[in-house]
């Protein structure tokens, strides 16, 4: 539907608010009336008035995903992505299900609010009964971010296991999945954006931030594998994957506080940091793909940094046109 444009007069009522009246037909194509809410979302020098419902319900939509003749991972791409695109029912149906009942059933159990309400030997259906009032997306980043100090601690202390980092990089690649998908129905629906009290740049900062901390993760969930068969150079990488955790932590700081300067030192701080790691290869070529994998995580890093100039920037900006 194309946008209408509507002009409406302000009436005073009582001493300190005014009201408005809303448009009939748009009421009407809402289902909205007297004592319904709706959310009112403040963007700088606009307010958009928002109907609730909509983003409270779960989708209706279905989409059918025919498992024979494909590889699994095939079958595994197709439901990822169609959860991430908000469908409200997965069907699979195909004669091989019986034979890949296990692996289907773990593959949606991976992903958040999706839930089995109907198996046979031809058909499997998820149902989405997630419940988005009770989802925080921030909440939700800091999660991501503890389990990755976790990974990044136990690799430290010579703790970690390949099969135990794999897990916990499946927990955090679960809590990615979710974000992305909260973030792409906000960008499709403003009522759901409202709800999440995000504007477009916080949304893009957030897609970014997400992918930035999920890429992170991957890497430390390799590095007790990579560590495990060094030798001469195993101390040395270790205090350099400490080095690497002391940089990320910086980076995430200047996250939640949302510090500009900070946020330039973490980045200021590459090159730093990968010659570090280059050094040491140099004395130990053994060392040479946990060095690789670190030079990764160190980048990624750094873009964190960036994403925290960019909000600043872009929070100071908004600021500016408010005044």
């Amino acid at each position: 539907m194309s946008d209408i444009t509507h002009t409406r007069r302000l009436v005073k009522a009582g001493s300190s608010s005014h009201t408005l009246a809303l448009p009939k037909e748009w009421l009407e194509r809402h289902k909205l009336g007297k004592g319904d809410s709706v959310i009112v979302v403040e963007k700088s020098t606009e307010l958009l008035i928002l109907p609730s419902a909509r983003s409270m319900t779960a989708s209706t939509t279905e989409i059918t995903i025919t498992v024979d003749g494909k590889a699994f991972d095939t079958i595994q791409r197709e439901i990822t992505a169609a959860y991430l695109n908000n469908y409200g029912s997965i069907v699979l149906q195909g004669k091989s299900i019986a034979t890949q009942a296990k692996q289907l059933r773990e593959t949606l159990h991976d992903l958040v609010g999706l839930e089995i309400v109907e198996q046979t030997g031809t058909r499997v259906v998820a149902k989405d009964l997630l419940n988005v009032e009770e989802v925080s997306i921030d909440r939700t980043i800091r999660r991501m971010d503890m389990m990755l100090r976790s990974l990044l601690q136990d690799a430290i202390n010579d703790q970690a296991t390949s099969e135990g980092s794999q897990l916990r990089d499946q927990d955090i690649n679960r809590l990615f999945f979710l974000c992305q998908r909260l973030l792409r129905r906000a960008i499709e629906d403003p009522s759901m954006a409202g709800r999440l009290g995000m504007s477009g740049r916080k949304m893009l900062l957030t897609w970014q931030m997400i992918h930035h901390l999920e890429n992170i993760a991957d890497g430390a969930a390799r590095l007790p594998e990579l560590l495990a068969p060094l030798k001469k150079s195993k101390t040395e990488m270790m205090m350099l994957i400490k080095h690497s955790e002391k940089y990320y932590l910086d980076a995430m700081k200047a996250y939640y506080d949302g510090n500009r300067e900070l946020g330039d030192s973490v980045a200021s701080q590459w090159w730093a940091v990968t010659t570090k790691q280059m050094d040491v290869v140099r004395k130990h070529p053994e060392s040479a793909a946990l060095a690789w994998q670190l030079n990764v995580m160190a980048s990624l890093t750094a873009d964190i940094a960036r994403t925290v100039i960019d909000g600043a920037i872009a929070a100071s900006q908004t600021s500016a046109a408010g005044q």
